[in-house]
C-alpha cells in the first residue's frame, strides 16, 4: 500500500510551505502565496514537525520565528528547491528566463518596490524577477547564503559587503506631526523587538540619560507605522524612508541618531557581467529616491562574498554525465 508521507521522505510541498511561512511570517500569508487554507498549511507543518522529530517554528513577541531544528531544515530546504527547480527546468516545466531574486529593506519597501519592477521591466532583460522585502539583517545573510542575488539593504559594513553602488542613511526619529510630548516626560518609544534598529535606539537614549516607555512593540513594519501614525510614539526609521503621514521629530529631548551606510549589494556567485542591464536598472530605480554614488568596482569585486558553490556541485552529482569542479577549487567572485 502507498503512504503519502512515509516516514523516510519528506515531501517537497512541506518544505515550500516551511520556506513560503519563514520568508511571508505568517501560516495566513503564507497560505495567501501558496493558494492554500490555513488549515492546510497547518496541517502541513504538523507534518514536517512528525518528519524531522521536532517543532520547526516556535512562538516569539507575538509572531512565529524558525526553531533553531526549524533553521537547519530551512537551509536544507533552499538546497533542495532549487535543486528540484533545475530538474523540472530540464523538461521545460518552468519559465527558460534565469531567476533573480531581489530583496528590498521593509522600510523602503513602499518607496522602491514598484519603482524597482518597472525598471526592470523596462530594461527588457532576459530574467524573471523575484522581489521580496526583509528586515536588512535578515537579508544581508540570505545574500551570503545564496538565498537572494540582489540586496537594498542598510548597514551593509557590519556583514562584511561591499556594494556596487552606495548612500549614507541618515537614522531619525518619525512621528504622527501633531504628537505632542512633555519634555519632562518618558518618550514613547516604538520598538521593533530584538533588532538592530532597537539597539541603536535604546543605546541612543540610554547615551542621552532619557527616560522612556515602551508604547507599542511589533516585528512587523506596517504594524509599527500604524501605531506611529496613530500618535502613540516615536518610531527610528531611514530618514530617505520617511512615510506620508509621519514627520521628522526636532524635539530638543530626543537623542541625535547615527548616520548608516546603506546601499545595493549582489552575490559573489550572480552573473554580475551577464546581468549589467538588469543591474543599471536597479540602480535607476533607487537612485531615483536616494543619492547613489557608484561604488570602484574592482574593488567592489574584491570584497565581495562569494556564494558557496555547494548548491552547483549538489546539482550537478545529481545530473547524469555532469563533471563535478575539484573539491579543492574556489570560485571567484565576480564583478559587475
Amino acid at each position: 500500500m502507498h503512504h503519502r508521507y512515509d516516514k523516510n521522505h519528506v515531501p517537497i510541498e512541506l518544505l515550500r510551505t516551511l520556506v513560503a511561512i519563514s520568508q511571508a511570517g505568517s501560516f495566513t500569508r503564507a497560505g495567501l502565496a501558496l493558494g492554500l487554507s490555513q488549515s492546510a498549511i497547518s496541517a502541513q507543518i504538523k507534518r514536517l514537525d512528525q518528519l524531522v522529530g521536532g517543532n520547526v517554528f516556535e512562538k516569539s513577541g507575538g509572531g512565529l520565528t524558525l526553531s533553531a531544528r526549524g533553521k537547519t531544515v530551512e537551509r536544507y530546504a533552499h538546497r533542495i528547491l532549487d535543486i528540484n527547480d533545475q530538474l523540472l527546468s530540464l523538461s521545460g516545466a518552468q519559465s527558460t528566463k534565469q531567476l533573480v531574486r531581489i530583496g528590498v529593506m521593509s522600510s523602503f519597501a513602499a518607496a522602491l518596490t514598484v519603482k524597482i519592477h518597472q525598471s526592470c521591466e523596462a530594461a527588457d532583460t532576459d530574467a524573471q524577477i523575484q522581489l521580496q522585502s526583509d528586515a536588512s539583517h535578515n537579508l544581508l545573510p540570505a545574500l551570503g547564503d545564496g538565498h537572494l542575488d540582489v540586496a537594498v539593504a542598510l548597514d551593509i559594513g557590519a556583514h562584511g559587503f561591499s556594494p556596487i553602488a552606495e548612500w549614507d542613511e541618515q537614522l531619525v526619529w518619525a512621528c504622527k506631526p501633531d504628537l505632542v510630548v512633555s519634555p519632562n516626560a518618558p518618550i514613547p518609544y516604538i520598538s521593533w523587538p530584538n533588532s538592530p534598529t532597537d539597539r541603536i535606539a535604546i543605546n541612543a537614549l540610554e547615551a542621552a540619560s532619557r527616560r522612556y516607555h515602551v508604547a507599542f512593540a511589533g516585528k512587523d513594519y506596517s504594524a509599527r507605522f500604524a501605531a506611529a501614525h496613530a500618535g502613540l510614539g516615536y518610531m527610528l526609521m531611514p530618514g530617505s524612508a520617511l512615510a506620508s503621514g509621519l514627520k521628522i521629530a526636532h524635539e530638543s529631548f530626543l537623542p541625535k541618531l547615527p548616520t548608516m551606510r546603506a546601499g545595493i549589494c549582489v552575490s559573489g556567485d550572480f552573473d554580475s557581467a551577464g546581468h549589467r542591464r538588469l543591474l543599471n536598472a536597479i540602480v535607476s530605480a533607487v537612485g531615483s529616491v536616494v543619492p547613489l554614488r557608484m561604488a570602484d568596482q574592482k574593488q567592489a569585486a574584491r570584497s565581495a562574498r562569494p556564494r558557496p558553490p555547494r548548491l552547483r556541485l549538489l546539482a550537478q552529482a545529481a545530473l547524469p554525465g555532469s563533471a563535478t569542479p575539484p573539491a579543492n577549487r574556489t570560485r571567484r567572485p565576480r564583478s559587475w
